[in-house]
């Protein structure tokens, strides 16, 4: 197992259970300290970060990891600042690591990516933030993770992102719980994952609350479950760069998914959002909206029950491909389907507000009836199979 910065010049760490003493505030030495001593990690060893603000100059690179566990003294307290970061621009990597915990510290303004997690299994992320102050100065992912298997994000937080505060990307049994995602373009992002959990969790002002999205690769976006949630207000004005796909899809959504199979939305509160408390698309459906994608993945099996919905799609703003279209066809609500599912299956209240686009004709219609999707639900481990 080797520890390094992304600059590539090895990185030590003290692992045996080493507490570094220090006063709350600047740390200035802790890097130092902290990359003192080049150590061989064993099963069962733990690393505690002090309280205090400690300035690091060089990312930090844990290769092949194993049994590890990594605690701070609390989010609010055990700060890394990577602002004057050095060379690269990722802030923290865990690749090939297995039965790590990361928990209790916050990582501020990285330059790139705030964590990152590649070719890893299990690992749990535990009372971590990730946060950048200064959107101009946004990196793109506060929690990046990367064909990765069984991984757990607990109560952790992200805030500022430029494309998503969390992402699980080509994933397998991944767990969003009791975490928060804040002002940053997409709160979390499921693309082409398998068997994924999102429960407890609350999605604030951001440009989309959820985005769960199929790209054209082979690995599919399936099996996954949105449960009790808080996905309020995600309204924030989109600031993923121009040539950023996700550039596309404006603002004002709590749930976005696009061309993903087997998800079951239930028992969500998803309110305040001006365009759309939940929107499903297809990639052909896009490519109409102006999106450029030539994928031919379909939505498929798709459960909407049980949702407390409020003022969703009082005030389209028509910000993006996305925006400008759904706002240009009348097509706003609780719930906006384009209408390319086999199967849809809906047990709302009365109330809410639905809007069907038909866009696979040579015209575009809309209908606001949602009886004929009505149905009797698939249950949640049929659908999640974990």
């Amino acid at each position: 197992m080797m520890f390094r910065p992304l600059s590539h010049v090895y990185l030590s760490f003290v692992l045996f259970c080493f507490t570094y003493t220090a006063t709350r505030g600047q740390n200035a030495v802790f890097e130092q300290v902290f990359s003192a001593r080049l150590s061989t990690v064993a099963t069962g060893q733990t690393l505690t970060i002090p309280p205090g603000v400690s300035p690091f100059k060089q990312g930090v690179w844990i290769d092949g990891a194993k049994g590890i566990t990594i605690t701070g003294a609390g989010m609010g307290s055990s700060i890394l600042d990577f602002s004057a970061l050095q060379s690269g621009g990722q802030a923290w990597q865990f690749s090939t690591c297995s039965h790590v915990i990361l928990e209790g510290l916050t990582i501020r303004n990285a330059p790139a990516d705030g964590l990152r997690l590649q070719n890893c299994e299990n690992i749990t992320l535990r009372d971590v933030r990730i946060e950048w102050a200064d959107r101009t100065t946004s990196g793109s992912y506060g929690v990046f993770a990367i064909n990765s298997k069984g991984v757990v994000v607990e109560g952790c937080e992200a805030s500022g992102a430029a494309h998503s505060g969390f992402v699980a990307v080509r994933c397998e049994n991944v767990i969003f719980s009791n975490s928060k995602a804040m002002k940053s373009v997409i709160g979390i992002a499921i693309e082409n994952a398998i068997r994924v959990r999102i429960q407890g969790c609350t999605l604030e002002n951001n440009s989309i609350g959820i985005a769960l999205v199929h790209l054209p690769m082979p690995a599919p976006c399936q099996n996954i479950a949105i449960m009790g949630n808080t996905i309020r207000k995600n309204n924030f004005r989109n600031f993923s760069p121009e040539s950023d796909f996700a550039n596309g899809y404006g603002d004002g959504i709590g749930v976005l998914c696009i061309s993903a199979d087997s998800v079951i939305i239930s028992q969500n509160t998803i309110e305040g959002h001006n365009t759309a408390g939940i929107f499903f698309a297809s990639h052909p459906s896009l490519a109409r909206m102006g999106l450029k994608t030539s994928d031919k993945t379909m939505t498929s099996r798709l459960f909407c029950v049980d949702n407390g919905y409020d003022r969703n799609g009082k005030n389209p703003d028509g910000q993006g491909a996305m925006g400008i279209f759904l706002k240009s066809h009348d097509a706003a609500g609780d719930i906006v389907y384009d209408s390319t599912s086999p199967t849809m299956c809906i047990r709302e209240s009365p109330t809410c507000v639905f809007s069907a686009l038909s866009m696979q004709q040579p015209g575009i219609f809309l209908s606001h009836d949602m009886a004929s999707f009505v149905c009797a639900p698939m249950p949640v481990n049929n659908i999640i199979k974990q």
